[in-house]
């Protein structure tokens, strides 16, 4: 009661009409001139919203919550039933620790003029600063633009709403277009890919080749329709995330190494060689620009060496980096005239040195809009003969949940050497349990799998000192991780024993949680092999090897056959998709571009043979079609149900299975839906009609790739 003595003697000061009232309309005070004139008693003083008729303003509904919405907005109330009205606004101090809502105003002396005979008003009914503004005249015209601006607004929000559904019905029409013309141009990008691989001659090759470089050329020029479109129209151009830069830039080198080796062409990382924060940004964009200038530098460069150079150049404050990128080769370089118009749409900037690559020129344009998107501005340098540099600045703000980000490890050659120890892995999800054990079986390790929290405590218990080392999934359902590394500390002759947590969480607050719980250390999911050895070097033994152990071959046939598809796996749309990808890639065309389209990233297939061997793999697609179905169900059921524990446990489930085999679309869209609902946000089943579409298309994509692979072995 002390915090609000003062507030309310000072809004008695400065108004007539003064009360308080609570989230049920009840009203916990009022002032001497609303009580006697709205005839309250002091036992019960009635409810405002009852009391009162509501003139002003037109949306306001009557009741706590629309209140809170129109708080500082012009309020005209009435009552015929005690001839009194009142206008004012009302005030929220709850921010500030007091309770409910006011209302502050004076007498509505045009109302009480108009519908009261005899209303008995003085100035003393008026505070001083409101005896002018009260006389009937000004009143009246006061009111009269109210009711004219009240009339504008309306306007406003009329056209406001029809702008908005402008754009949506737009942006429905585009993404419409984008499935019809996608679809049938990704057939015919398939058709002729099968053709190029028949055993054409002369002038029969030439015109595949021809129509297959064309074909390519207009889904790149849809692809940039598209973009546009959805920018213009208001669209996300990427969403702010954590991200690790050093992986970022190691992510966009990797894509394109492989053509840097048919080139034989040098590519490099130059400049601050490791960030030690991570940084809140749109990753997404930033890997598009440098994916497009390393691909352009790719195409158009025959020797000599390409690099991505990358300084932090200043600190603005504690939060925020300005980071310097550029990309740098040593090809033919760009015509001087043709450096002005080198950002324009279709501008090529092609000189006769480089006259036999084709291209839409749309790369570069690309690259300029989400320069500015980010904050910054393109800049080329370039001197023919002698090479090109394509450079930009940009803002990043540092993270706040994570003060440093973890070391980067040294990758030791994992091949030379062996990990000697007892491994308990623990994850409800069958298809990690194998995936995940034949990783750690491949660097010498013998596991023992417990399929979820409660049985790997009840393992432990057993024999808690059967093991050196254990890896828990933290997202289980009944006992997650965190429970059950907690029931594990409670078994005696564990306290040294290393828990280490596995999650595709890495947020700073999951990372305490784990250890917090009692946890030793934190691995990010999907776990990458070459990666393990130093991770695992801080608590278990490693021994070098004499030999290295022969390469793992891939064979496409089983690999596909454990699909459960057979050979029939010739979806020409899916096939299109996939093949567009990967050619973008060989050839060095806009990979950013091809890849924003790609729904299956084909290198997760190749990584995860190399890895853990064809046999193995072939087990764990298989798991992974059985398994999809039901846990879709469950998901659906869930979202039907409302029941948002499952919802977060399926979804995360699905989308970890998604990203682990590449299909990234129908993976991303599972983790929005697990995001929103951790945030309490609604999940309606209809979420999963497009995500439905995105897995099958992705299955299918996967299965037509390794057909692909199946026809060049």
């Amino acid at each position: 009661m002390d915090s609000r003595i003062p507030v309310w003697k000072e809004l008695t000061r400065l108004f007539t009409v003064v009360c308080q009232f609570d989230e049920s309309g009840r009203i916990v005070q009022a002032s001497d001139l609303f009580a006697n004139r709205c005839q309250l008693s002091t036992d019960n003083l009635g409810n405002f919203f009852e009391l009162f008729r509501f003139k002003r303003p037109s949306g306001f509904t009557g009741d706590f919550e629309s209140a809170c919405e129109y708080a500082g907005n012009l309020i005209l109330a009435y009552s015929e039933s005690v001839g009194f009205a009142v206008r004012g606004q009302f005030l929220d101090y709850r921010a500030y620790g007091l309770d409910g809502l006011y209302f502050v105003g004076v007498p509505w002396l045009w109302w009480m003029e108009s519908n009261v005979s005899s209303h008995d008003l003085t100035l003393a009914d008026f505070p001083i600063i409101d005896v002018q503004m009260d006389q009937l005249f000004f009143m009246t015209i006061q009111q009269r633009m109210v009711d004219d601006l009240q009339e504008v607004n309306d306007e406003l929000t009329r056209a406001k709403g029809q702008l908005e559904e402008a754009n949506a019905s737009r942006q429905k029409y585009f993404n419409h277009v984008s499935h019809e013309m996608r679809s049938p141009l990704s057939g015919v990008i398939s058709a002729l890919t099968l053709l190029s691989d028949e055993d054409l001659q002369g002038r029969s090759r030439d015109l595949i080749d021809l129509a297959s470089k064309s074909a390519s050329r207009l889904l790149e020029v849809i692809n940039f329709t598209l973009e546009n479109a959805t920018l213009d129209s208001g669209g996300s151009a990427a969403e702010d995330q954590v991200f690790d830069l050093d992986d970022l830039l190691d992510e966009c080198l990797m894509l394109g190494r492989a053509k840097a080796i048919e080139k034989n062409l040098e590519l490099l990382r130059i400049g601050h060689q490791s960030f030690s924060h991570l940084y809140l940004g749109k990753a997404r964009l930033i890997k598009q620009v440098l994916t497009n200038l390393l691909g352009n530098a790719l195409k158009f460069s025959v020797e000599g060496s390409i690099s991505l150079e990358v300084n932090l150049i200043s600190s603005r404050n504690d939060n925020v980096d300005v980071i310097a990128f550029a990309v740098r080769d040593e090809g033919p370089g760009i015509p001087s005239d043709a450096l002005g118009m080198l950002f324009k749409p279709f501008a090529t900037g092609l000189s006769e040195a480089t006259r036999s690559e084709q291209g839409t020129g749309l790369g570069l344009s690309i690259v300029k809009r989400f320069v500015e998107i980010l904050g910054g501005e393109i800049q080329v340098e370039s001197t023919m003969g002698e090479g090109a540099a394509f450079s930009f600045e940009v803002a990043l703000t540092r993270s706040l949940e994570h003060d440093k980000k973890p070391a980067r490890r040294s990758h030791v050659a994992d091949h030379a050497y062996r990990i000697i120890g007892r491994l308990l892995l623990v994850d409800d999800l069958e298809t990690n349990l194998l995936l995940n054990a034949r990783i750690f079986e491949s660097l010498g390790l013998t596991v023992v799998t417990a399929n979820g929290g409660g049985k790997a405590v009840e393992i432990v218990r057993n024999d808690p000192s059967a093991f050196d080392v254990v890896m828990m999934d933290l997202e289980m359902p009944d006992v997650d991780g965190y429970e059950a590394t907690q029931l594990i500390r409670q078994i005696p002759g564990t306290e040294n024993l290393p828990i280490l947590a596995l999650s595709a969480h890495v947020g700073n607050s999951v990372r305490k949680r784990a250890l917090a719980t009692g946890m030793n250390s934190f691995l990010p999911k999907p776990i990458v092999r070459s990666e393990l050895i130093g991770e695992l070097q801080d608590w278990l033994r490693i021994e070098r090897l004499e030999t290295e152990p022969e390469n793992v071959t891939v064979n496409a046939k089983t690999l596909l056959e454990a699909s459960g598809q057979g050979s029939d796996v010739h979806n020409a749309e899916s096939s299109a998709t996939s093949h567009s990808a990967s050619a973008s890639e060989d050839r060095g065309e806009d990979m950013a571009t091809t890849e924003s389209a790609s729904q299956f990233d084909a290198e997760k297939i190749h990584a995860l043979v190399k890895e853990v061997g064809v046999d193995v793999t072939e087990t764990l697609v298989r798991k992974f079609l059985e398994e999809s179905a039901g846990r879709w169900e469950q998901l659906t059921q869930a979202m039907t149900a409302d029941e948002n524990p499952a919802v977060i446990r399926e979804s995360h489930t699905l989308g970890s299975a998604c990203l682990t085999f590449g299909i990234d679309a129908a993976g991303q869209k599972f983790r929005e839906i697990e995001r929103d609902a951790q945030d309490q946000k609604p999940v309606p089943v209809s979420l999963l009609q497009p995500i439905g579409g995105l897995l099958g298309d992705g299955i299918r994509q996967l299965e037509t790739y390794l057909a692909e692979l199946k026809a060049s072995s």
